[in-house]
Formats: structure tokens, sequence, C-alpha cells
């Protein structure tokens, strides 16, 4: 698996998160629902951990932490079930704009 991330994302919030993010926005493209007009993207701690196995559980919370604080994700827990605690993130402006900007290699 080929990860990009942004570096701006990566300076302020760590690679982690940034590693993160680059995960969460290649997946809106293909497993995105639009609710309220953002596309969000369900995904469990478990699914970024079998994705990132060097990460560990407490790591890839602290990254989606750290990515809401910066102000770059929201999270919404959005399931039928109240015994389901998977989130949805969607990608704030901020976000969506340092996304934007990622450099192929």
């Amino acid at each position: 698996m080929i990860c990009q991330y942004s570096n701006t994302i990566a300076i302020s919030c760590g690679i982690n998160a940034a590693l993160v993010a680059g995960y969460l926005w290649a997946e809106q493209k293909t497993k995105g629902n639009i609710i309220q007009g953002r596309i969000w993207i369900r995904c469990s701690i478990r699914t970024l951990r079998n994705v990132f196995p060097f990460m560990g559980e407490d790591a890839i919370s602290n990254a989606l932490r750290r990515l809401r604080e910066c102000g770059y994700i929201l999270s919404l827990e959005n399931n039928k079930s109240k015994f389901d605690r998977t989130k949805s993130y969607a990608f704030t402006p901020n976000g969506i704009t340092l996304m934007l900007n990622i450099k192929s290699n």
C-alpha cells in the first residue's frame, strides 16, 4: 500500500495523524456516504489497525483526536445499534484544502 500524506498535517498533528488522514482521504472516493453535504467515511479503529499494523490502537485514537483538534476532520457516531461505536469521519474545508494540495512523487 502506498501512503500519501500532507506535510502540513504531519507537521501540525504528527506523522500518524497524517497517514490516517491520507487513508481516509483515499477511502472517501470509494466508500464515502454523503450526509448533510459532507462525504463521511465509516471506519473503526480495528480497521485502521489492520491498515497500519505498526500503530497501536492508542496511537490511532490519538491520531484521530489530533486531526479533530487541529480542525482537519469531524467525527460522527451515526449507527443503527446503540452497541455499535464505529464512527464516521469527514474532512473540514481546511482539511480538504490540505489534502487537495498533496503532490505525488
